[in-house]
């Protein structure tokens, strides 16, 4: 199955730019939770936009027609064995992040952001370089789950096609209800973690989640995130420490497994906390922006 997979990696590679990587072997890794901008379709973040008219009807195209990928992307793969699965479900991501590349290079749509996390979270993202980076759950015992949070999180981006839509028709993608999208992945992840057999996996996929976390709630185009400022800076704070943990883990390999539980164990505190605590605050925002209106 991964062999055909990243076949079709392989011929598309050079349109592409890696994200973070994550290696309990060693090496430093290069989690940031404000990205630096760069170009490039898997961008995590951008700058606040002002849509042009001939970008606001591009990007509607865009909308519509990566909508209907990722619906027939479902479609094809209805009833279809996991292995047959995946090479449909990477080549309609793939084709719709291309698109949206091609249509506006720094347009930050939550369809995207669900697409580029999943990739990030199961068999990572090209490189432009001819190779990619290393997805949290590439290897992992239940290979099952991978195909999972793929189709899972096509579901995502559809379900949050209709606010896309909306913002690119008001002219700013800041009206994106980033926090709501943040808290839905976040959950959905959660449950994803409870699949996860092996120790260093469920570390992997752990930071790689709050990673995810803390890119959309801190991205330049969520106007409110100072509401959520003291979440993403303990995010921050945790993802910072990852070499530390890293280094301790392959400076002594007897202590490997003790660390690891020690430290997965954190982590689902954290973001057990972290869940709970953010959906009070987003309950706040909604309460905001109500008021707003009136």
């Amino acid at each position: 199955m991964l062999k055909s997979l990243f076949k079709i990696i392989a011929v598309s590679v050079v349109v592409f730019s890696g994200t973070a990587t994550f290696v309990l072997a060693g090496g430093k890794n290069n989690t940031t939770v404000k990205p630096t901008p760069i170009s490039s379709p898997f961008e995590e973040g951008t700058k606040k936009i002002l849509l042009s008219e001939e970008e606001r009807t591009n990007l509607l195209r865009y909308a519509d027609n990566s909508k209907a990928k990722l619906e027939k992307a479902l479609q094809d793969a209805d009833g279809l064995d996991l292995d047959e699965k995946a090479p449909i479900y990477w080549t309609a991501i793939q084709a719709v992040v291309i698109e949206s590349f091609e249509n506006k290079p720094r347009s930050e749509l939550l369809m995207r952001h669900a697409l580029n996390q999943a990739l990030d979270l199961t068999f990572g993202i090209p490189d432009g370089a001819g190779g990619y980076s290393v997805g949290a759950l590439r290897g992992a015992a239940n290979p099952g789950l991978q195909i999972a949070i793929l189709e899972d999180s096509i579901h995502l981006a559809i379900r949050y096609y209709k606010d896309d839509r909306f913002a690119i028709e008001k002219g700013s993608l800041t009206t994106l209800p980033y926090a709501d999208f943040a808290q839905e992945r976040l959950s959905m992840a959660i449950d994803w973690l409870g699949y996860v057999l092996e120790y260093g996996y469920q570390y992997r996929a752990s930071m790689a989640i709050l990673k995810h976390w803390a890119n959309t709630m801190g991205s330049d185009d969520h106007l409110v995130q100072v509401l959520f400022a003291e979440e993403i800076v303990e995010v921050d704070e945790i993802l910072k420490k990852e070499d530390l943990v890293l280094a301790a883990i392959t400076s002594d390999t007897s202590k490997n497994n003790s660390i690891l539980v020690g430290e997965v164990r954190h982590l689902r505190g954290v973001l057990d906390r972290l869940k709970k605590s953010a959906d009070k605050k987003n309950v706040q925002l909604k309460k905001i922006n109500e008021e707003k209106k009136k």
